[in-house]
């Protein structure tokens, strides 16, 4: 009699420990889930940060130019403003790099050094009136990639691009501590 008195209980028990087993696989699954929408969102911020830096409306008229002095002005403060920019330059419609600042070239490279990007992939998607990000690449143990977009003036009409080399080390680091279960890891694939 004793015996069938305990079966209920010992059934209740192993009942209880299956169910609390089970919610916390559901509560870990559900934190990874978490863990990995927020390591989502932190890339998804640096890279909205990233294209909008390089959106500059150009404050010239229809025609008009800004110039040089004041094109240099802009990347300066952009360069300067954000440490995962590694060079910027503004690109003509031809294609002539008409201003490049980089990490050696602070005030900007010499005019004999700027390049000619009219058959870059970089430059032709922005002349087109796309946003553009290549492949990335590693400089040492750094990750890169070129970045670019088109330059607008307030009517709205394309008149140079503005083409950057940007650092994804941001990227590296959101990923790096984010750990799923007892041995997942995360990786960013393209």
């Amino acid at each position: 009699m004793a015996a069938t008195s305990v079966v209920p209980i010992f059934i209740a028990g192993l009942l209880s420990v299956y169910t609390t087993r089970t919610s916390h696989k559901v509560d870990v699954a559900n934190l990874e889930g978490f863990l990995l929408d927020q390591k989502s969102g932190e890339i998804d911020s640096f890279m909205t940060a990233l294209f909008g830096v390089t959106q500059i409306g150009l404050e010239a008229g229809e025609g008009a130019d800004i110039g040089i002095e004041n094109k240099s002005f802009i990347l300066k403060r952009i360069f300067l403003s954000n440490p995962a920019i590694k060079e910027i330059a503004y690109v003509g419609l031809s294609g002539k790099e008409e201003v490049r600042i980089n990490e050696l070239n602070s005030n900007g490279v010499s005019e004999e050094n700027l390049r000619d990007l009219s058959k870059d992939e970089s430059f032709i998607a922005a002349r087109n009136g796309n946003y553009y990000m290549g492949k990335v690449y590693f400089e040492g143990s750094n990750p890169v990639a070129m970045v670019s977009s088109p330059g607008k003036n307030t009517s709205g009409n394309i008149v140079s691009v503005l083409r950057s080399k940007v650092s994804l080390a941001r990227i590296q680091s959101i990923l790096h501590g984010a750990i799923i279960g007892g041995s997942g890891y995360v990786y960013l694939v393209d």
